[in-house]
């Protein structure tokens, strides 16, 4: 993309800037939860394009998954039009996650990079809030990921 003149940047600013007020942008920050990573992964943000509000690459050696966020069901459907997270590749699928579950959204990238994606079930054992896999071995929550 070349160099836009004073003009058309203003003209695209006003264009994104009207969408960004139709949809809500600045009252959906309040709703979007902090995220915990592991030191050793590297997140890159990048534009929200195609409709996501959020979107993010993450790596660790070899591994990688790009995430989005889907405030409203614009690009898919999850639990009743709950907002959701979606990763990809996962196990040659998606994978998607209730947007306030953290601690399984870092699970499930943790599943990615580490080559395990669709090979244990996540769960969460409401008593100690701590996630396990269909196996019976516990995954620490997101702040304490072993990777």
């Amino acid at each position: 993309m070349g160099e836009l003149t004073i003009n058309e940047a203003v003209a695209l600013s006003m264009k994104r800037s009207s969408v960004e007020q139709e949809q809500g942008w600045r009252e959906k920050i309040d709703v979007i939860p902090y995220i915990s990573f592991p030191p050793e992964w590297r997140v890159k943000i990048i534009p929200p394009y195609s409709g996501a509000y959020a979107r993010f690459h993450v790596e660790k050696g070899e591994g990688w998954i790009s995430v989005y966020l889907d405030l409203d069901s614009r690009l898919g459907y999850f639990d009743g039009g709950e907002p959701y997270w979606e990763l990809h590749p996962y196990d040659d699928d998606i994978y998607r996650c209730a947007m306030n579950d953290t601690d399984e959204l870092v699970w499930a990238i943790n599943e990615v990079l580490s080559g395990t994606d669709g090979q244990n079930e996540y769960t969460v054992d409401a008593s100690l809030g701590v996630a396990d896999t269909e196996s019976g071995t516990d995954t620490p929550s997101s702040k304490q990921v072993q990777i």
